[in-house]
């Protein structure tokens, strides 16, 4: 986690999105400015998808229907240049 963070803040990533998720945790995951948004696979270990939003986007999470088998996330995100 130490690791992922130094990289998002020397690339000043606003988004940010990570495969293989299966062990994210939100109370141990969390990081400053980012708002953190998964979807873990309930039935087995591995897989799993992630996505940080930097918290002035606005981020919030999509209802999309996702086929059975398909890992997948939607985030929808408003710059505040966006009215």
């Amino acid at each position: 986690m130490d690791e992922l963070t130094v990289t998002v803040r020397s690339t000043h990533a606003d988004i940010v999105a990570i495969t293989e998720a299966w062990q994210m945790v939100s109370e141990v995951c969390m990081m400053k400015d980012f708002q953190l948004f998964h979807h873990l696979r309930p039935e087995r270990r591995g897989g799993g998808v992630a996505v940080y939003c930097r918290s002035t986007l606005s981020p919030s999470h999509l209802p999309v229907a996702v086929p059975p088998g398909v890992e997948a996330l939607w985030v929808r995100v408003t710059p505040s240049s966006h009215p």
